[in-house]
């Protein structure tokens, strides 16, 4: 993707013409840091020039809301049928509050834009949400409800909105909002449809045609045995799905809500005969999460921190299947699945404290069907003849009609200790893609990848990073192309026979073949966008899945374990305190000994030993006399820090863009580990002066935690404030509600 460039307000300031914004003007719908839907004033003005594009942002700092402009300017300067390397593009956003939202104004900017060049009046009472892609795709937001109420409020009397997404906390936004709030809600799917709209006579009502929605059809596909484990795991989640739409239905009757889940329980039920597995058991899980959560509306907060701690118990409590070359897929995945439940009970906590109590219910219900999976997937890695703990001799002593997936010549075990280096450069190598692609998702699943790692858990360490890596890629190498290149991308089915090895690998691209087909067949962007990001993963799943047994076969460094045959004995708790799912069996290969050269490694690690200590010792002596510094940077930097968690609540709840501030903490990551390190210089320096930042001393817990997760910040000089860049406040919110990858 082509670089962003960050342009400081004093910068804009410079370079703007007076009358640069005397051009087109819409009020906005955005998301707050409160969850509350918010109007926002945008600006546009395009002048003769070379192609530049300029936007200032008040008084937030988005770079997704940068990248939603260039990509505006192309699909505005496109249906306009002009140069855009003629023209320089103004963009002015200023909001009363602070606004965590990003990309979800593209539409709003490509209709500015385009009114500009066209030289069009747009309607002064309607107003957009909506990402745009550069070949002028409406993209899917966050908080449409939210931001529906808040335009009414407003006056607006027309919300476009992306294709798809009038159903909303169980209603039908273009029914309930003109009866409710006198507000016409209209879905488009492109620029070219929202500007058949946008300049309507003010006041009139759009006549918008019924979108008719072609009926789910897909080929029928054959997978190869790797995959069919997962045929009794969907199964069983479409029995879950069918109960809980039933239970809604009983209790609300026919309504929006209930209407759309049970056409995607028949889409589920019509994807598992064509033998879409994962595709079918996707579509249940985020069906029956909104379900349940609706279900859960009415629940208190003491009913609702029982449940959490009764689903915590139950990921905690899972004797995974020992790993064995045949079901290392399945194990693995089912343990992915048992710490994805919980993150969502630690996001479930936090809503508790600082948000609407929706927000944690929608969390509990991910966490409950999370962990539902994880036993699903833990029960067909045992049948494949890895056992559990209790269980191993039984099925080891299996025949093959009892268990067809059964294989002896797979079921040695994996040395998981021995996996410990391989995934931690894994991780490395994710971080570097997640920080210059900046994907919410990818961001999501390194997070995660780090918990695993830290309690021992590698190969399911290994896997979350091939998320990370694979999201990041698919992005990165794809970000700017248009519809007809992703098409390619993703290829066709004869492809599928590639992935035979992996069952993972094979049920991705299945789910691949289905969201392009969805994307055929509804126009939603989003749909092609996941296609890409599947395909990757499934080359992704197929390289790491064959890697795996060849590291777990490699010897065990001195000092990685010795012959524990606990996993988790030397490292059970992350560095949050969350225990690994379950107790974890690995089995580990007795390292020859090699007397050779250890005394003399052994004298050296004492002596390393030594000057630690020495150093140590030194720090704490310095300490003692000058006392910890900076308290005042500290401080505010946990402040943000919790501010920060509370961004991610909102995201995790689907209102607010996806990845708009995961985007700014992973590209920023290094260039804060570089301010950490100047904030420690200028602790220093007081220090060598004998005195103190801001004239206050620091306690002595407070240093420790700075650069944690490259959360570091410079003290900042003039009246700029923490997390301040060119003068604007950032926040990073670090993870999503995961749409895809169950």
């Amino acid at each position: 993707m082509a670089a962003r460039n960050v342009i400081s307000l004093a910068l804009l300031v410079l370079l703007i013409p007076p009358l640069a914004f005397a051009g087109s003007t819409m009020r906005v719908p955005a998301v707050d840091t409160a969850g509350q839907g918010v109007l926002t004033t945008a600006t546009a003005s395009v002048q003769p020039g070379e192609g530049k594009i300029f936007v200032d942002i008040q008084p937030f700092f988005s770079i997704e809301t940068q990248q939603s402009s260039k990509s505006a300017v192309a699909a505005a300067s496109s249906l306009a049928g002009v140069d855009r390397n003629k023209f320089n593009f103004y963009y002015e956003i200023f909001a009363q509050a602070e606004i965590v939202d990003g990309p979800s104004g593209g539409v709003a900017l490509a209709l500015l834009s385009y009114a500009e060049l066209a030289k069009k009046k747009l309607r002064s009472d309607l107003s957009a949400t909506g990402t745009i892609t550069s070949d002028g795709g409406v993209g899917k937001v966050g908080g449409v409800f939210e931001k529906a109420s808040a335009a009414s409020q407003q006056g607006i009397k027309v919300l476009l909105i992306p294709a798809g997404q009038a159903i909303q906390n169980g209603v039908d936004l273009t029914t309930y909002a003109p009866e409710k709030w006198g507000l016409q809600v209209v879905e488009v799917g492109s620029l070219r449809e929202a500007v058949k709209f946008a300049f309507s006579d003010e006041g009139s009502a759009i006549s918008a045609p019924s979108r008719q929605t072609i009926p789910l059809s897909l080929p029928a596909i054959a997978l190869g045995s790797a995959a069919r484990p997962l045929g009794k795991v969907t199964a069983h989640q479409l029995e879950g799905i069918a109960a809980s739409v039933g239970e809604l239905g009983r209790k609300s009757g026919p309504t929006a809500l209930y209407n759309r889940s049970a056409i995607d329980l028949n889409n589920s039920q019509y994807l598992f005969g064509k033998g879409y597995l994962y595709s079918a058991a996707n579509l249940a899980f985020v069906t029956r999460v909104s379900v349940e959560s609706y279900l859960l509306s009415n629940i208190t907060r003491q009913e609702l921190s029982r449940r959490l701690g009764e689903v915590e118990g139950k990921a905690l409590s899972i004797r995974f299947a020992n790993k064995t070359a045949g079901n290392l897929e399945w194990a693995a995945s089912a343990q992915l699945r048992a710490y994805w439940a919980l993150e969502r009970i630690d996001d479930a906590r936090k809503n508790l404290q600082i948000a609407p109590i929706a927000q944690a219910v929608q969390s509990l219900a991910a966490a409950e069907n999370w962990e539902g999976a994880a036993e699903d997937l833990n029960a067909a890695a045992a049948e494949i003849g890895g056992g559990s703990p209790s269980t191993q001799a039984g099925v080891a002593n299996s025949d093959s009609a009892a268990n067809p997936a059964y294989d002896p010549a797979s079921s040695a075990a994996i040395n998981e200790l021995a996996l410990r280096g391989y995934a931690g450069g894994m991780m490395e190598n994710a971080r570097k893609l997640v920080a210059a692609a900046g994907d919410s998702e990818a961001t999501m699943h390194l997070k995660t990848a780090r918990r695993e790692f830290s309690a021992g858990a590698y190969a399911a360490s290994i896997l979350d990073s091939a998320y990370a890596t694979a999201f990041s890629r698919a992005l990165s190498e794809n970000g700017e192309s248009p519809a007809e290149e992703l098409i390619i991308a993703v290829g066709n089915q004869s492809r599928l026979a590639a992935y035979n090895a992996s069952g993972w690998a094979q049920l991705f691209y299945a789910h691949a073949l289905y969201s392009l087909g969805e994307y055929n067949r509804t126009g939603d962007y989003d749909s092609l966008g996941n296609a890409v990001k599947l395909r990757y993963l499934s080359d992704e799943f197929s390289t790491q899945l064959a890697r795996i047994p060849i590291e777990a076969s490699q010897d065990i460094p001195l000092g990685a374990g010795g012959n524990s045959t606990d996993g988790n004995a030397a490292s059970s708790q992350s560095p949050s305190g969350a225990l690994a799912p379950g107790n974890l069996k690995v089995a580990v290969t007795t390292v020859p000994s090699r007397s050779a050269g250890i005394d003399a490694r052994a004298l050296a690690l004492v002596a390393l030993i030594a000057i630690g200590l020495a150093m140590m010792a030194v720090l704490y002596l310095l300490k003692r006399r000058h006392g910890e510094i900076g308290v005042r940077p500290h401080i505010a930097l946990r402040a943000a820090r919790q501010k920060l968690d509370a961004l991610d609540e909102l995201l995790v709840a689907g209102k607010i863009s996806e990845g708009n501030y995961d985007r700014l903490r992973e590209k920023y990551e290094g260039k804060l580990e570089e301010l950490g390190s100047e904030l420690e210089a200028d602790e220093n320096e007081a220090v060598s002066e004998g005195g103190t930042l801001d004239g206050v001393a620091t306690p002595a817990e407070g240093r420790t935690d700075v650069r944690e997760e490259g959360a570091a910040r410079k003290k900042p000089a003039g009246n700029k404030k923490p997390g301040v860049i060119g003068g604007r406040k950032t926040k990073t919110p670090q993870s999503k509600r995961r749409k895809e990858g169950r």
